[in-house]
C-alpha cells in the first residue's frame, strides 16, 4: 500500500491531477488499477523508459541520466526495484509527471508463469505449484512475495495454458529430467503420475527415468521424500541431487552429476523415443546443454559437432523439452559476452568524450 500511495502522491498537482488518463480497466479504482493491472516495478526492460520519464520531467540532469544508463542494468534495477523509489530518489519530479504519462510508462502488468507441480491423473481437481520467494539484495519479488503472503482461502487470479511439457505418451520411452531449484516443480507431477501407474497395475512397464536435481543447501530440497519413494517402487530409475553450497561437503552442481553419469545418460538419449526435459533458469539450461554435449561425446565416442547435431535432432523431433525463465543461448554464449563488451565500450567512450570536453575547456 505504501508503494502505491507514493505513486499517486508523487504525480498529483496540489492533490488533483488535471490530465485525463485512460487506465483501460473498467469499473475499477486507481488504487486497484495500480495494484493489479500496472507494473510498478523497475525492470531491465522498462528501465530506459522510466529514467527518460524522470529526465523529461526535470527530475534528473542529463549527466545523471546518462550515468545510470551506462551502469549495468541489473545493478540499477536492484538499487531501485520499485518505481516509487525512483520518484523518491528524484523528488523534483513531484507534481510534474501526469497520471497519463505515468501509466503509459508503467505498462501493463504481465502474468507470471509457474509450472504445474501435480498430476491431473492423480488429483484432477487440484493444481499445485512451487513458488520460490525472489529476494535480491533485500528486495522481494512482486508476485512471489504476494503469493507467499497468502493464507488458505485467499483468492488468486489464475489461468492455464496448454504445454508440451508433459510425460511422454509412450510409457516405455526413456526419460531424462533435469531441474534446479524450483525447476524441479513439473517433475513432482511426473513422479506422482509414474508412482500412480506402477501402483495401479503390475503389468505396466515404464521406460527408465533419470532425474537430476540441484539446489544450494540440503534443507532447500523440494519433495525429496516423494522422489525417494518413486525410486524405491521403480517409478524412477535414478534420483540425483547436487548441493552447491552445503557446508562440509563437496560442492557440486547438477551439471557435475550429469557428467558423472555420462554413460547412463547417453544410453537413454540414444534411444529413438527418449524424451529430455529441463526446467529452470535459462543460464542453467545452457550449462546443462553443455553437459549433455559432453555426455554424448564421451558415451558415443564422437565429436562435439556430432553431439550437438544429436541434440538438434531431438529438438527437431519434438523430444527436447524446455520450461525456462530468462533467455537461452545453447552454445551461443557470445551473445552475453557481446553485451558485456558493449557495456564496457559505452563506459570507455563516455570517459573519452568527457576527457575530450575537459581538454577543450
Amino acid at each position: 500500500a505504501d508503494q502505491l500511495h507514493w505513486q499517486v502522491k508523487a504525480i498529483m498537482v496540489d492533490g488533483d491531477d488535471r490530465s485525463a488518463a485512460d487506465i483501460s480497466c473498467r469499473d475499477t479504482s486507481l488504487y486497484d488499477a495500480l495494484k493489479w493491472h500496472f507494473d510498478i516495478t523497475v525492470r531491465a526492460s522498462n528501465l530506459a523508459d522510466i529514467l527518460m520519464m524522470v529526465r523529461n520531467a526535470g527530475g534528473m540532469t542529463a549527466e545523471e541520466h546518462d550515468e545510470l544508463m551506462l551502469d549495468d542494468p541489473e545493478d540499477v534495477v536492484a538499487r531501485f526495484w520499485w518505481v516509487s523509489r525512483v520518484l523518491r530518489a528524484f523528488p523534483c519530479t513531484r507534481g510534474k509527471i501526469t497520471l497519463a504519462t505515468l501509466l503509459t510508462t508503467l505498462g501493463a502488468q504481465f502474468p507470471r508463469m509457474y509450472s504445474i507441480a501435480s498430476s491431473s491423473l492423480v488429483s484432477p481437481s487440484i493444481v499445485e505449484v512451487c513458488v520460490g520467494l525472489v529476494s535480491i539484495q533485500g528486495n522481494r519479488g512482486l508476485a512471489s512475495a504476494y503469493l507467499h503472503s497468502l493464507s488458505a482461502g485467499n483468492p488468486v487470479w489464475i489461468s492455464c495454458q496448454s504445454s508440451s511439457f508433459s510425460p511422454p505418451r509412450s510409457l516405455g520411452a526413456p526419460v531424462v529430467m533435469v531441474g534446479a531449484g524450483t525447476g524441479v516443480a513439473p517433475f513432482v507431477g511426473f513422479a506422482q503420475e509414474r508412482k500412480h501407474l506402477v501402483a495401479g497395475s503390475a503389468s505396466v512397464v515404464l521406460g527408465p527415468a533419470q532425474l537430476f536435481t540441484g539446489c544450494r543447501l540440503q534443507g532447500e530440497q523440494i519433495c525429496a521424500a516423494l522422489f525417494e519413494e518413486a525410486l524405491q517402487v521403480g517409478a524412477l530409475g535414478r534420483y540425483s541431487t547436487s548441493f552447491s553450497r552445503e557446508p562440509n561437503t563437496e560442492r557440486k552442481h547438477v551439471t557435475d552429476a550429469l557428467r558423472d553419469a555420462a554413460e547412463e545418460v547417453w544410453e537413454a538419449l540414444r534411444h529413438p523415443s527418449c524424451q529430455y526435459y529441463f526446467c529452470g533458469d535459462g543460464r542453467i539450461a545452457d550449462s546443462v546443454w553443455d553437459a549433455l554435449v559432453e555426455c554424448i561425446m564421451r558415451g558415443a565416442g564422437t565429436s562435439r559437432a556430432k553431439a550437438v547435431a544429436e541434440l538438434d535432432r531431438m529438438r527437431a523431433e519434438g523430444r527436447y523439452h524446455l520450461d525456462v525463465w530468462g533467455e537461452i543461448a545453447h552454445g551461443n554464449g557470445m551473445r552475453r559476452l557481446q553485451r558485456r563488451q558493449s557495456t564496457m565500450a559505452k563506459r570507455w567512450l563516455k570517459a573519452v568524450q568527457d576527457q575530450h570536453s575537459d581538454d577543450q575547456h
